[in-house]
């Protein structure tokens, strides 16, 4: 390919937006769309996750996935019969997804049944909080909403609670060695402190605790008082639900890191935030 030339489509041969790093492959929009549209519909089809008269709450942050998602759940529901209600949280960030944001809100617009919710420099935590607070579905999942996470993985992740075996589920992360040296090597140090540390203190045996897909019971996570605004709201919350003798059952699924180039925003300090966290509240409500 000559020097600065678009990547084309591997499908239609179109200029490519989407570069699937794990696939190594490159996608137009149109294509992307369509690939992202079969893994949902085979998804429901195998595990019957949707039927008439579901209402459906989907975060939406304005961003490639979670516009994606909400296209596809949109034309699922309207063969299926069941409702969507689109839920877009501003984290605050300055400078994180202004962009991503303006769209968003363009589609609230046009769109009566989309509610905006957030306030400014707010952090992660704040969004998620919001989120908890506006949705109406009976089970929450919290994921971060970027290409490292697989949507096929959604019903292995909701599988547990849905069968009565528990109301709480930890995503444990399987993938190949990172390309970049210093993630690689700086992930296994921390996420082997940060788990060790918390199945220490806590009594549990969790494969890890940053993996971001979990999902709980609407009416558990309702019950836990989570003080913070940060990182790592995932951490206070699963403290707190392993204190009250909570049971929280392992899942594994799909990763597919990216680097810091690729927008990657966590650091060491998030790290030794989330080393604290888990110290403090073994010890304090």
């Amino acid at each position: 390919m000559p020097s600065g030339a678009m990547p084309a489509c591997v499908h239609c041969g179109k200029p490519a937006v989407v570069a699937l790093d794990y696939a190594n492959i490159d996608l137009c929009g149109l294509c992307f769309t369509c690939l992202f549209e079969r893994r949902v519909w085979k998804a429901n089809r195998e595990f019957k996750l949707f039927k008439r008269g579901d209402r459906v709450v989907v975060g939406v942050s304005g961003g490639k996935d979670s516009s994606a998602m909400l296209f596809v759940l949109s034309k699922m529901a309207g063969q299926i019969g069941f409702e969507i209600l689109p839920v877009l949280v501003d984290e605050g960030i300055e400078g994180y997804r202004d962009k991503t944001l303006e769209k968003a809100r363009e589609f609230a617009k046009k769109n009566r049944n989309v509610s905006v919710f957030g306030k400014k420099n707010s952090g992660k935590g704040s969004a998620v909080k919001i989120g908890l607070e506006k949705a109406k579905g009976t089970i929450i999942i919290v994921q971060d909403a970027d290409l490292e996470y697989d949507p096929d993985d959604y019903a292995s992740v909701i599988a547990p609670i849905l069968d009565g075996t528990t109301e709480a589920v930890i995503g444990v992360r399987s993938t190949d060695r990172h390309s970049d040296w210093f993630i690689y090597y700086f992930g296994l140090l921390g996420n082997g402190a940060i788990t060790l540390l918390t199945n220490v203190l806590y009594g549990n045996n969790a494969g890890e605790y940053e993996g971001c897909y979990k999902a709980f019971s609407t009416r558990l996570v309702r019950t836990i008082e989570v003080k913070t605004d940060d990182f790592d709201f995932d951490n206070e919350l699963v403290c707190k639900l392993l204190k009250r003798g909570v049971r929280i059952v392992d899942v594994p699924i799909r990763y597919y890191p990216r680097n810091y180039a690729e927008g990657k925003k966590i650091t060491w300090r998030h790290g030794f935030l989330i080393l604290w966290t888990v110290l403090k509240y073994r010890f304090i409500d």
